[in-house]
């Protein structure tokens, strides 16, 4: 086939219950698009059902490896595709009919490929037994707009659009020209991505439209309470702060506070759920607290964010904290947390 507009990513590992859902959303998309699925070493059907569903499909390339994790199979997603800009999709997830239509129609109306560089589009949240908009990760929705990478950098560490690699499609040459890769970690490796790829773009246009549906399953581990979901968070910021300081960009690296600051706490909220003796609680939190000191803002503009940084430094943050878990668990209502990305 020609050279596509879209590289439809699907990195797959032990995902058969949910898979089919995921490939037969693809298979109704306007065919400008390749897939390019990598199964990750599964265990279980998942490499067959891609082997079964890519039969007689050109526009279709399935790769098998080794485990290696999400990062290299994104790495190896970005190497293998032939189209201008990439998109993933997690293998659980779904996308709506009008996906890549309407993606194609945003980049055609903004000046074509050679202008546009990301794309960044709206979601839905989708659990057991709830399916409702999620804007980004706040309360605010994408503007209907075309922007600099800086402005829409700005709104990212502002909180204003998340940093989930599902909500974008970016160009190929973004990542080749810039040397940018996802890095090895557990968690968190699209928004270790995410805003360097902001911080290279010349433009980005939004659509408020919901064209993903993020499926959320209880007790998965990207959902869960783990160490690493407050490690990682360590590394995350550690980068970031690397990263505008190579750049020389003060004033980035002074906005990127209103992004770590609500992390860290739901980080500090983590490692209160965490099931490890009081010395580990000990040892994370006070490295949690030595870095939300350094990170706190006089007057935040996210209202959750002020609240939380009032009640932690009057001590009263993780009180409030064990009483809301009391009673969501004397209500009965499924152990379920849903962080900030």
């Amino acid at each position: 086939m020609d050279k596509p507009l879209f590289s439809i990513v699907v990195g797959v590992f032990n995902i058969e219950k949910y898979l089919q859902r995921c490939l037969d959303s693809i298979d109704k998309q306007v065919k400008n698009f390749e897939v390019i699925i990598i199964d990750d070493g599964s265990t279980d059907k998942s490499g067959d059902i891609c082997d079964k569903w890519a039969m007689n499909k050109e526009y279709v390339r399935v790769y098998h490896q080794q485990n290696q994790g999400i990062s290299k199979v994104r790495n190896n997603g970005v190497q293998y595709s032939k189209g201008e800009y990439i998109l993933f999709i997690d293998p659980d997830d779904w996308v709506e009919d009008s996906y890549t239509k309407t993606l194609e129609q945003l980049v055609e109306k903004n000046g074509g490929s050679e202008q546009v560089d990301i794309i960044g589009l709206n979601f839905k949240i989708v659990t057991d037994s709830y399916r409702g908009l999620k804007d980004g990760n706040s309360d605010n929705s994408y503007p209907e707009s075309a922007v600099s990478g800086e402005r829409a950098l700005e709104w990212l560490l502002d909180s204003q659009v998340g940093t989930y690699a599902c909500q974008y499609a970016i160009k190929k040459n973004l990542y080749l020209k810039n040397n940018i890769q996802f890095p090895d970690m557990i968690l968190y490796e699209d928004a270790a991505t995410i805003y360097r790829l902001m911080y290279f773009a010349k433009k980005v246009i939004c659509t408020n439209k919901p064209l993903y549906n993020y499926f959320q399953r209880q007790n998965s581990f990207s959902h869960t309470p783990t160490v690493p979901r407050t490690t990682e968070y360590f590394k995350l910021f550690e980068q970031m702060d690397a990263f505008f300081t190579t750049q020389n960009r003060q004033d980035l690296f002074e906005r990127s506070k209103g992004y770590k600051l609500p992390r860290l706490f739901s980080a500090y909220l983590n490692v209160i759920r965490l099931d490890i003796s009081a010395k580990e609680k000990q040892k994370y939190n006070k490295k949690i607290t030595k870095l939300i000191r350094e990170n706190a803002i006089l007057w935040p503009t996210n209202i959750s964010t002020l609240v939380k940084e009032i009640l932690f430094f009057t001590h009263l943050f993780k009180p409030i904290s064990y009483i809301h878990d009391w009673i969501e668990k004397k209500n009965d209502k499924t152990k379920y947390y849903n962080f900030n990305r």
